[in-house]
């Protein structure tokens, strides 16, 4: 039972930091391409244009208006990674106010801007609310495809890992070193994200943003140690390719690794928990037969 346990263990390890290293690398890609400020941009065009309708405003003001806030979103270090995107992980409906006011310099139009602003306050939780939900499901597409990449560079067949981790004690431990690692970076992001959400200023979550780059950066390398024949983002010239039983490993990977971080973490715990007690139950057994009970 106890060696079941322990193959139980290191399976689960691996895959928590497969899943991290999935999810860091999505926290990576999410910023390059600037994913949800896109979904958010998208909102706000929409919110301003419905907006700009009923306020007796043409397209062409309307498409002017919202140009000119994304140029202002940019100038206030909102640019992502790539020139044409925008990184808006936030805005509150004051935010958005001020800036559609800020629009135009054009006493003659101000008062059309603040009926403007005011329409846009009063709909921004319509327009808003279903980005999230949005967001989430364009991110689970992500998430495969995160993964994918993940298993196919570390090389990271489930086979092949369930016949290491009954086989080769050395594999075992290279996973549960870095399975401690890896929920020590976890804590880590955490506390990262926690911060971004009481964060009180620009400064403080820019700089909290360049923490949580560094710790994607540091989970992946945790990855590439604990699968140590993979690729890690390279060459396909440890992929078997051929091989039907190497695919259905990579398949089940992949499927595995998508569930998310969260789901391992949880299962690892509960795998932790399980061993303490039987460990404890063993004492307890051993110390009854030396007293001679």
């Amino acid at each position: 039972m106890s060696s079941l346990l322990q193959v139980l263990l290191s399976l689960v390890g691996t895959a928590l930091v497969l899943a991290l290293a999935a999810q860091s690398l999505q926290e990576i890609l999410k910023v390059m391409f600037a994913l949800k400020g896109k979904a958010r941009i998208d909102a706000i065009a929409g919110l301003i244009r419905e907006s700009g309708k009923a306020t007796g405003l043409s397209k062409a003001e309307t498409d002017k208006i919202f140009d000119q806030i994304v140029e202002r979103l940019r100038g206030l270090a909102q640019d992502g990674v790539r020139k044409d995107k925008v990184r808006l992980d936030w805005i509150t409906p004051e935010k958005l106010k001020s800036l559609i006011k800020s629009a135009s310099n054009d006493p003659t139009v101000a008062s059309k801007l603040n009926q403007l602003s005011d329409r846009a306050i009063e709909w921004f939780d319509l327009s808003m609310a279903p980005v999230e939900e949005r967001y989430r499901r364009r991110m689970r597409g992500w998430g495969v495809l995160t993964s994918a990449i993940v298993v196919l560079g570390l090389n990271a067949d489930a086979l092949t890992i369930v016949q290491q981790a009954r086989m080769d004690p050395e594999f075992r431990a290279r996973v549960d070193s870095a399975t401690s690692v890896a929920q020590g970076l976890r804590k880590q992001a955490q506390a990262v994200a926690d911060s971004f959400k009481v964060a009180g200023s620009d400064s403080l979550k820019q700089a909290l943003g360049h923490r949580s780059d560094s710790l994607n950066l540091a989970v992946l390398n945790v990855a590439r140690s604990t699968i140590g024949s993979g690729a890690f983002l390279g060459s396909p010239a440890n992929w078997r390719l051929r091989d039907f039983r190497w695919w259905i490993g990579i398949v089940a990977s992949v499927l595995l690794v998508s569930l998310g971080a969260p789901f391992w973490h949880d299962l690892l715990e509960t795998l932790f928990g399980l061993k303490n007690r039987m460990e404890a139950q063993a004492q307890q057994a051993a110390s009854a037969v030396i007293r001679g009970e």
